[in-house]
């Protein structure tokens, strides 16, 4: 069989093919693979998949190099090692970053059940944090008494009422966009692959051209 994106070169393509005997039939057909189709319908069950929007709350990563991501909400997101450039943005990712995860629900001894990553598409950023503030007398980090009490000195113990975290702008190695495995199912769309609909040529122009090309191939005399 020959596949493709675009129709044009698989007619082309069927004058090309050298064989020694009459061809009995030709058959143009439409298909899910390379659609990213299994994100389309999704659920929560074992094995399905999943695309959901999910607030980081924490990332960790476990020796071998896997990520796991936390979300907000307490979904459980992994990608492996072996994902390549996912596994390497996702580590990238801190609290407060917001994603559209795309994967399976899978079964996990450690976890209970988890999102299997294919691509994550970061959709937000944070570029501030907020810190607690150095002791005036020591420069020494100080430590929250409470909502609204202040904070104390870790070292020296000195206190402050009249004063408020700190905020850090920090610089980000990763920018918005889709960030995929490495490794593709079937029915996963590349991020470079661009998808037309030839509904309409197909019946207008494209059958014409197959039928003709039927006849020259002998398969209609």
């Amino acid at each position: 069989g020959i596949r493709g994106i675009m129709i044009e070169p698989l007619f082309e393509a069927t004058n090309m093919i050298g064989v020694d005997e009459d061809i009995d039939f030709m058959m143009l057909f439409k298909t899910n693979q390379g659609t990213d189709f299994h994100f389309i319908r999704t659920g929560d069950h074992y094995y399905q998949g999943v695309r959901k929007l999910i607030k980081i709350d924490n990332i960790s990563v476990l020796e071998g190099g896997d990520v796991v991501i936390t979300g907000s909400n307490g979904d459980v997101l992994i990608a492996f090692k072996e994902t390549g450039e996912l596994n390497e943005a996702t580590k990238q990712l801190t609290k407060g970053d917001v994603i559209i995860a795309y994967g399976s629900i899978k079964p996990s001894v450690k976890f209970g059940k988890v999102i299997e990553l294919e691509k994550i598409e970061i959709i937000q950023l944070i570029d501030i944090i907020y810190e607690n503030p150095k002791c005036p007398k020591c420069n020494h980090s100080m430590e929250s008494l409470g909502k609204n009490k202040g904070y104390r000195c870790r070292k020296c113990k000195y206190e402050l009422n009249d004063i408020s975290k700190v905020i850090k702008r920090i610089d980000r190695n990763i920018s918005l966009g889709i960030y995929q495995s490495r490794y593709y199912r079937h029915l996963t769309r590349p991020i470079f692959l661009e998808i037309k609909n030839d509904s309409e040529k197909v019946e207008k122009i494209y059958l014409p051209l197959l039928l003709n090309n039927l006849k020259n191939a002998r398969i209609l005399d």
